[in-house]
């Protein structure tokens, strides 16, 4: 597997043959956000290559510091051949911030059993990958969420305080202000 930064016109494929398949919509940033943000260097997005084909897509927005997983995703003829575990730390030898943190669906809010089995799986895939629990959740555009952190840095894991902090300046700064304070709450 080979790993790299993906072109704009892959950034474009990757959200509208993956992202909008995989994530559902109350979970999607519009292209135009993420384009503008690449544009503005607060955004990365790194691919996993096998074969000259995209076997995966990692998508990071930036702050400060501060880094959030935005989107991580296996192609789905991939997936259970294990590369996401490789893929998720190829991808975060990218990173540059002091602080990486993932947003998981909180398993507890889960609206039906199977929705509960997924977020369950996806928190496995996490922590099996070497995340750390945080204790802190949020609440964000009506979705509820576990942060995890993945080791970045020597300091990791950072307090309780420099994730929400970290966390709240990442939507601050991506964010209008009446837009972050309607729609994003951290505990």
């Amino acid at each position: 597997m080979q790993t790299r930064e993906l072109t704009l016109t892959e950034v474009r494929k990757a959200y509208k043959e993956h992202i909008c398949r995989d994530f559902p919509a109350d979970e999607r940033k519009p292209l135009f956000m993420i384009e503008k943000a690449l544009k503005e260097q607060r955004y990365l997005c790194i691919g996993a290559f096998e074969d000259g084909e995209m076997a995966g897509a990692a998508f990071f927005v930036f702050e400060s510091g501060v880094c959030l997983l935005d989107y991580f995703l296996v192609v789905p003829e991939k997936r259970s051949a294990g590369i996401g575990t490789a893929f998720l730390k190829a991808a975060a030898s990218h990173i540059t911030a002091d602080v990486l943190i993932i947003e998981i669906e909180d398993p507890a809010s889960a609206k039906t059993p199977e929705d509960a089995t997924e977020c369950t799986r996806r928190k496995s895939f996490y922590m099996n990958a070497g995340c750390i629990e945080t204790g802190v959740r949020s609440r964000c555009f009506g979705v509820d969420y576990l942060l995890l952190e993945y080791p970045v840095s020597g300091g990791c894991p950072h307090s309780r305080e420099t994730v929400i902090n970290g966390y709240k300046k990442i939507y601050m700064g991506n964010l209008p202000k009446f837009m972050f304070e309607k729609n994003v709450k951290v505990e």
